[in-house]
């Protein structure tokens, strides 16, 4: 399931301080962290081709460095 929103809209976003946009990725609890993280990687370069210009995407952090 997909939700678009925010659960608090008073919260300001900097990365390298500039303004950002944060994107958080909830896994379902039956899914595994592993293989929807790897998926995510997969895509993302199309999900960030398709950003207007000027905008960029990264993946600043993944829970899966600390999976074994």
């Amino acid at each position: 399931m997909v939700t678009l929103g925010a659960e608090n809209y008073d919260v300001a976003v900097r990365f390298d301080g500039k303004a950002a946009v944060f994107m958080n990725i909830k896994v379902a609890p039956n899914a595994n962290l592993l293989s929807v993280a790897d998926n995510i990687r997969k895509v993302f370069p199309a999900i960030e081709h398709q950003l207007p210009q000027g905008l960029n995407g990264r993946i600043v952090y993944d829970a899966t460095d600390y999976c074994e």
